[in-house]
């Protein structure tokens, strides 16, 4: 059954409650202060939900309605107080949001999730807005007045597909967007509620117009394939349908909430390699967006001259592209003092690292500037890919890309597992907002040249002060591998990274708190569990029995050769005879 009421009319004017139950709330239950100060209560005995929920909006004063379609959904006073934050973040959207949800999929196939399953737990991260697709349809808060509209055209009996295609009419045919936000988060005391893909399909048929021009569509239940029966005119002729996919009609609503902030890409290079260089100008004067303002600083050590005269070459080839350059000054080349020194120079409010035989991808600002939606300033991590290159005639004025091939990838995500000793991100996978980045750095010392990459990112990783983690799940950077001295990454003596990263992991752990290593020392002392005396004598034991299922194997090993030589033995003597 589903039970409805209106909120507290003085706290959530407007706000009415839907709620699917197995029974009664119990007095003093855990959802009694829930209910404190609710209006209207009744109690729909039909288990279908549109029909319910259109009863619910028929009352013009309802704005907005809080849905749970899962009857173990814990509903109490914190998720009151939780709704009120909502509220107050959206408040300046109201009007172009359809949908509100804990968990829902981005456009990008990101699944964000403040919900916590009893039976699928798992730790939440992401405290953003989200733009989204689809919803979780345990608990949501959803516009009225867009009910009443889906409902009018639609009718009340396609509830397993009715908040997909509700996202993408409001997208398609409103403007108006969904978001996930995880101020609506809340416990569930069971499984997430699922969907029929199927019966979603056979439903998403039956509309009274087709939700968008894709004929497959991500879901959170899965790929949904629609088959839409094309309209006819008066002669039978189809006619021509005018649908976008519903990806370009959400990128269309949501484009004027990106609000963008300037990047600085900090270029390490000494310019020896202009021909890899001007392919990394290139790459950005061809990605670039109007939304997204981006500057080059070319960080490097080499006579400021000589850099001067670089500079001015590659700012008449480039002149559309905003081209900086800073000179740090040091009696040796320094790879650590090109970077940071970069870094120092940019004035961009995001610093994204691109040394200069790496590339940008084609959509590579198009899909790092979907990450700050409505003001977001996120730590941003994207996927790159790793190309094995050869090159021909690199000493002459057309080098020419003899051979490319794909060699491997790097996800964004890979950053969950950066603290296992192994640095699973590149250089130019982060997007980092510069004043976290100075702030952390102004309390490290870099000692050392190598390995700078891995230590930088522990050190941002391990910050207190660590912005909100955004994985774009896209490709934003493309890594070139030549074999050679010319790149350091296939040099084949590794001594001088090796003697670095273990002096980085030293100072890192043991480094004092004024050098900024203290959280770094104290997240590792969480994961470090002393080995108590029984386990290791359980240890000792299953290493003993596994000693000796060895030596049973090796013995049965040899009484298998022993019959198979008497059965080839037995097989010539046969032949013979």
């Amino acid at each position: 059954m589903f039970l409805s009421f209106q909120l507290d009319s003085v706290r959530f004017p407007g706000i009415a409650c839907l709620l699917e139950r197995q029974k009664l709330p119990p007095a003093g239950g855990i959802e009694e202060k829930f209910l404190d100060g609710a209006e209207a209560f009744t109690k729909q005995a039909s288990a279908d939900f549109l029909p319910s929920l259109a009863e619910v909006v028929k009352l013009p004063s309802i704005k907005w309605v809080l849905v749970s379609r899962n009857a173990a959904t814990i509903v109490d006073e914190y998720l009151l107080d939780r709704l009120e934050t909502l509220l107050g973040r959206i408040v300046e959207h109201n009007d172009k949001v359809t949908i509100v949800t804990g968990g829902g999929l981005g456009l990008n196939d990101e699944r964000y999730c403040a919900n916590y399953s009893s039976t699928e737990p798992f730790i939440f991260y992401n405290p953003d807005l989200h733009p989204i697709i689809d919803t979780m349809i345990d608990l949501y808060l959803v516009s009225a007045d867009d009910v009443r509209d889906y409902i009018r055209d639609n009718g009340v009996s396609n509830g397993e597909v009715f908040e997909l295609a509700l996202i993408a009419t409001s997208y398609a045919k409103k403007g108006k967007f969904s978001l996930y936000s995880p101020d609506l988060s809340t416990g569930v005391n069971g499984p997430f509620r699922s969907r029929n893909l199927s019966l979603m399909a056979e439903q998403a048929g039956d509309l009274a117009e087709p939700l968008t021009s894709d004929k497959v569509l991500s879901t959170l239940a899965g790929p949904l394939t629609l088959a839409y029966k094309p309209k006819c005119d008066t002669l039978g002729r189809p006619v021509p349908s005018h649908l976008r996919t519903l990806i370009d009609a959400a990128e269309n609503v949501i484009e004027p909430l990106l609000d963008g902030p300037m990047i600085s890409i900090v270029t390490r290079t000494q310019f020896r390699r202009m021909y890899l260089l001007r392919r990394m100008l290139t790459s950005i004067s061809r990605a670039r967006i109007q939304s997204l303002p981006v500057e080059i600083m070319l960080s490097t050590d080499i006579d400021a001259n000589d850099a001067a005269k670089h500079l001015d070459s590659i700012r008449q080839e480039f002149p559309r592209l905003d081209i900086n350059l800073t000179v740090n000054r040091r009696s040796e080349h320094s790879r650590v003092a090109n970077l940071l020194g970069g870094v120092e120079a940019a004035k961009g409010e995001y610093i994204w690292f691109m040394d200069d035989d790496d590339y940008v991808d084609l959509f590579a600002f198009k899909n790092i500037a979907s990450a700050f939606f409505c003001g977001a300033r996120p730590f941003i991590l994207g996927d790159s890919i790793v190309h094995t290159e050869r090159w021909d005639k690199i000493n002459e004025a057309f080098p020419i890309l003899a051979e490319s091939s794909y060699r491997a990838e790097y996800p964004g995500l890979n950053w969950r597992s950066m603290f296992a000793g192994v640095n699973h991100l590149p250089i130019c996978g982060p997007v980092i907002p510069r004043e976290f980045l100075l702030r952390r750095v102004s309390e490290f010392r870099f000692d050392y040249d190598l390995s700078e990459d891995y230590t930088l990112f522990l050190l941002l990783l391990s910050a207190p002060d660590l912005p909100p983690v955004v994985n774009l799940s896209k490709v934003i950077a493309h890594i070139s591998i030549r074999e050679g001295d010319d790149n350091s990454v296939t040099a084949p003596d590794r001594t001088g990274w090796t003697r670095d990263i273990s002096a980085y992991l030293y100072s890192l752990f043991y480094g004092s708190a004024s050098q900024g290593a203290s959280c770094w020392s104290s997240l590792l002392k969480q994961h470090i569990v002393p080995v108590s005396k029984d386990t290791q004598e359980q240890i000792i034991q299953f290493q003993a029995a596994l000693s000796r299922k060895d030596g049973q194997i090796l013995q049965m090993s040899r009484e298998i050769e022993y019959l198979q030589n008497l059965v080839k033995s037995q097989v010539v003597e046969t032949t013979a005879a």
